[in-house]
């Protein structure tokens, strides 16, 4: 039998240096919509306060509120736009890698040339495949107007608290550290997911053009491993492998599937799980 698990855990070292690097690019942008946020504050500030005082009901006047909150919302959206490029890019940067580094080492370990290619449509659906019932563009909107309505209304709180300028200014941060926070589950979610179907996808073909394989599942021996994981991985350990037609079943979750893809958040949310398949036979 051929073992991918040394070609498997490559892909993801890779996994880990696209995610790192997405979180730095993601770190600037956030850092970028602070400032421009603070800055559009102090326009209003400079307009309106009193005594360095910035009160509700003035911004009520004259439909100020209104062009307020659709500067905020503006500014918001135009950066979070490149914080949603990023994830994107991390995520087809991990497919692409993913399921060539599968397809040339299933290959390698077959002795057979696997014929196959990652057509961009197949690329885009692993990416938007619905997760928990929406797909990747529709959570990151989701996410755009969940930041927008909260900065909102921190402002709001703020202006009727009285706050000053660099009071307001600094009660900013709450909201975009959650926020950002949020993001970094989601290219880590995300990432690995994607990953995972795209290996998926390399190991199909090789199934489809005669390469048998059975595969089981592989944590990642830390204190951070689900419990349940630390199941999954008894269950379908090296030496308990289950047909590669076969998916995993987590009782625990009902989940059904393959590590990132389960079907359910409390598998699929931050899983470092590996599915490691092995070569058993080539027809």
């Amino acid at each position: 039998m051929a073992n991918l698990e040394k070609e498997f855990k490559q892909i993801d070292r890779h996994l880990t240096r696209r995610i790192n690097q997405a979180e730095k690019e993601i770190g600037r942008d956030y850092s970028v919509l602070r400032k421009e946020l603070r800055d559009e504050i102090g326009k209003w500030y400079a307009l309106y306060a009193t005594g360095g005082v910035l009160v509700y009901s003035e911004l009520t006047k004259y439909d100020r509120i209104k062009k307020f909150n659709a500067t905020i919302n503006r500014v918001v959206g135009e950066n979070y736009t490149d914080i949603a490029r990023e994830i994107r890019s991390a995520g087809r940067s991990s497919i692409k890698v993913s399921f060539n580094v599968t397809m040339d080492a299933v290959g390698k370990k077959a002795n057979r040339k696997i014929r196959g290619i990652m057509k961009p449509e197949i690329a885009n659906a692993i990416l938007q495949s619905p997760h928990s019932g929406l797909t990747l563009n529709e959570r990151l909107q989701g996410r755009r107007a969940d930041i927008q309505r909260s900065i909102r209304e921190v402002l709001t709180r703020g202006f009727n608290q009285g706050l000053a300028y660099d009071q307001m200014a600094a009660v900013l941060s709450e909201p975009l550290e959650k926020d950002y926070a949020k993001a970094m589950r989601i290219v880590r979610t995300e990432c690995h997911r994607v990953t995972e179907a795209a290996k998926g996808e390399a190991l199909d073909h090789a199934a489809k053009q005669g390469v048998k394989m059975k595969h089981w599942w592989l944590h990642s021996d830390d204190e951070r491993v689900r419990i349940s994981h630390l199941f999954m991985g008894e269950e379908y350990s090296k030496e308990n492998m289950i047909p590669y037609e076969d998916e995993f079943t987590n009782p625990r979750t009902g989940g059904r599937g393959v590590p990132g893809n389960m079907g359910t958040a409390a598998d699929d949310c931050n899983c470092r799980c590996l599915r490691i398949a092995e070569i058993v036979g080539v027809r």
